[in-house]
């Protein structure tokens, strides 16, 4: 057996099925598929018998839902091939070839481990750009992991089987971010690997929403943790300078939701994250975007009530209010008006209702034509998914509202924080 791709699945029904055509078009011949179905409550199980059924290098493994971690780790412990390659369920290849390219030039290079570029798909469109994090080859050549101190991107990547098992390779048994520290205990075990610049895998972005609790947010943490104490020891000044930008930008709003719910695992592990900064290795990587590397706890309260305060001084220049939107954000922003008691919450307004509940939180959810409000003292709260405002602006603007509220990404994962 050549490759073995191993699949971890948890209710991806609605995008599987492009993931396997991906898989079973493969023109390299000796591959398993191993689909382990973690405890799906969808018709991913059903999907996948269909598979089986029609092809025979298929295999699934049904278990209770433990995490995409221990899942991977089920697929590694039975794993039969030369190398092995991670498809997340909603990715899937771009053409039929990526394999055989993958598995020859490892061969012909004699590196334990081979990737190609990736790009990412939303809402059907390709986005072939991606700044900083080394997740597009301009050059055909043999790296060595020293150079690239990427901790992003392991799906790319073909691993050699072996070398994962001699070295005991598992993915940590975390909810998030579970694939960065995987990714680089592989790399440095591998030292050199094979990158070019053809597109090995696509990602599907914007369609999943994640809600923070106290295990995503602990779990996100660990695995900085680790990176942080990995990076350390290895000497690995730009990856270190990575990882402190991911906890200073990237995962602020975890970080400050492990602050705001006073959660004493979080506490103290960014107590723990503060101490492994070094100033000396962010010395070395001269990084621009690192300004203080310790996590600012006043300035989460800070941001959070100059938000609120905005928020509130706009709101209240108007009679009645209107949340357009009645998914997660929409709900959170309800529960976060609801303290206000001089804050008039007219209704929840959605472009189509069919898929919408009737009532949220007491407040009636109503297709937007059905609204019985004036306009002109009404203020619209938008409170979707940044890359659908657009779609709700232009509603609005059909409709000549000239009243509503914008929230930015940083307004919606503050709110979150408190009131998803």
């Amino acid at each position: 057996m050549k490759i073995s791709v191993i699949i971890p699945i948890y209710n991806m029904g609605e995008y599987l099925e492009e993931c396997l055509d991906s898989v079973v078009r493969q023109t390299l011949i000796e591959i398993e598929i191993i689909c382990i179905n973690d405890g799906s409550t969808d018709h991913s199980l059903s999907i996948l018998k269909k598979y089986e059924k029609k092809y025979d290098n298929i295999v699934i493994v049904d278990q209770k839902n433990m995490g995409v971690a221990a899942a991977r780790n089920k697929g590694l412990d039975i794993a039969k091939g030369e190398y092995v390659n991670f498809m997340d369920p909603d990715d899937y290849y771009p053409d039929s070839r990526v394999l055989e390219d993958l598995y020859r030039l490892a061969g012909e290079h004699n590196v334990m481990v081979c990737g190609g570029s990736r790009v990412k798909v939303i809402d059907g469109e390709l986005i072939t750009r991606f700044e900083g994090a080394h997740l597009i080859f301009t050059e055909n050549k043999i790296y060595d992991f020293r150079d690239y101190q990427s901790q992003y991107g392991f799906t790319r990547f073909i691993f050699s089987l072996k070398m994962l098992r001699e070295n005991a390779v598992y993915f940590p048994l975390y909810i998030r971010y579970e694939d960065p520290p995987f990714f680089v205990k592989a790399m440095l075990c591998a030292g050199k690997f094979y990158g070019f610049s053809r597109v090995s895998t696509v990602h599907r972005v914007g369609h999943k929403r994640l809600v923070l609790n106290e295990r995503i947010v602990t779990d996100v943490m660990k695995g900085l943790l680790d990176l942080l104490l990995i990076s350390k020891e290895h000497n690995l000044a730009i990856l270190h300078a990575r990882v402190v930008k991911n906890i200073n930008i990237d995962y602020y709003s975890f970080f400050a939701k492990g602050i705001v719910t006073k959660s004493k695992m979080s506490m103290e592990l960014i107590k723990k994250i503060n101490h492994e900064m070094d100033e000396e290795l962010l010395g070395i990587a001269e990084s621009p975007y690192l300004n203080a590397p310790q996590f600012d706890y006043q300035k989460v309260i800070k941001k959070t009530n100059d938000m609120k305060n905005r928020h509130l001084s706009e709101m209240k220049q108007f009679e009645k209010i209107i949340i357009y939107g009645a998914g997660n954000i929409g709900k959170s922003m309800i529960n976060y008006l609801s303290k206000e008691t001089d804050i008039n919450i007219a209704g929840i307004a959605v472009t189509n209702r069919d898929n919408n509940l009737s009532i949220i939180n007491g407040v009636s959810v109503d297709q937007i034509d059905d609204l019985a409000v004036n306009y002109d003292n009404t203020l619209f709260v938008v409170a979707v998914m940044s890359h659908l405002q657009n779609a709700i602006l232009d509603e609005l603007k059909k409709r000549n509202i000239e009243h509503y509220l914008l929230l930015t990404q940083a307004d919606i994962e503050l709110i979150e924080l408190y009131y998803e």
